[in-house]
């Protein structure tokens, strides 16, 4: 689908939401009180600083030692860019674009990109394992629930399905895949040499993986307790905390897709469908808290990644950029 043709869909699941009074943009502004707002915002950029540390570990694997604030930098440009393009993975496209072309020699350029689609499976991985243990723990609240359940199997599957590849990689780490010969690696494919590269950089460095795993869990509890506060800030205060905690996972996976941009009339509806299906009263809206969210982390975005992109394009943040391989003991 083109961009226009999703913009269009956007608008018209919004319009849709409005019309059957499932969205209030009366109540949306209310919500955008400023120490409401000024709250929220403050959790985003906290869980913004998180991730982009997240992805400053994983850069590590591969011997690069960028600072956690030329990460947060490359993070913000993302974020901004994620407002105008499909789904959550859009940034993604931009950080691999900057940081691939700030790398002089093919394998550098290889494994920078790398670490940004590894920031984005382990941060998908990690939202799915944490929905399947949400589950779990919730288990007598959702038994009940059809749909809840089916998602619930779903989840696991994922998760085992992670769990396996996880345990794959760290068995092949330990092997000397690293001292492949030039003759022995003329024989493997370009795709199975990368490979074979970027599984030897694995090895002795799993508390990098271990650390990000920890610091994704922290970040998506922040994320809920944003929704949560959200929903507060409309007014709904008999909602507990529980609930989020079961929802919110889910809606933002559905976020994650590239369907519209910045993920508006999609994210709208998963939520108020998630939310719905727990069996949260008719006259709380999934798609108002979800609204309330977007604004605040649209707004927080703007301001900030446009800063850092206007600098970068002069060259300001480029020039400060300090790259050196790791020391082994």
């Amino acid at each position: 689908m083109t961009t226009v043709l999703k913009l269009l869909i956007a608008v018209a699941i919004i319009a849709y939401m409005v019309g059957s009074e499932q969205l209030s943009f009366s109540k949306i502004l209310y919500a955008l009180n400023p120490l409401s707002f000024l709250w929220i915002a403050t959790l985003c950029v906290t869980a913004m600083t998180l991730t982009s540390f997240r992805w400053n570990l994983l850069l590590r694997i591969f011997n690069f030692r960028y600072s956690l604030w030329e990460t947060l930098k490359l993070s913000l440009i993302g974020t901004f860019f994620n407002t105008f393009m499909p789904g959550a993975v859009g940034g993604d496209i931009i950080k691999t674009y900057y940081i691939y072309a700030e790398e002089k020699d093919k394998k550098s350029k290889m494994l920078a990109s790398f670490s940004v689609l590894l920031d984005r499976v382990v941060g998908l991985a990690t939202l799915i394992f944490f929905s399947t243990l949400l589950f779990l723990f919730f288990w007598n609240d959702i038994a009940d629930n059809a749909t809840f359940r089916k998602l619930f199997w779903f989840a696991l599957s994922c998760s085992m399905l992670g769990v396996s590849g996880i345990v794959v990689l760290w068995v092949l780490s330990k092997k000397n895949l690293n001292r492949v010969s030039t003759e022995q690696e003329k024989r493997f494919s370009r795709w199975l040499s990368s490979g074979v590269e970027i599984i030897s950089h694995l090895k002795g460095k799993w508390h990098y993986i271990y650390l990000s795993l920890f610091m994704t869990f922290v970040t998506q509890s922040i994320t809920i307790s944003i929704f949560y506060f959200a929903a507060r800030a409309l007014g709904f205060y008999d909602i507990p905390l529980k609930t989020f905690f079961l929802a919110v996972p889910l809606g933002m996976l559905v976020m994650a897709l590239p369907l519209t941009p910045a993920g508006v009339g999609t994210s709208q509806a998963a939520f108020l469908l998630m939310f719905q299906w727990i069996g949260v009263p008719s006259s709380f809206s999934g798609a108002d808290v979800c609204t309330v969210v977007q604004i605040i982390v649209v707004t927080t975005s703007l301001v900030s990644g446009f800063w850092f992109y206007i600098k970068y394009k002069r060259g300001s943040i480029k020039s400060d950029w300090k790259i050196a391989p790791e020391t082994t003991s």
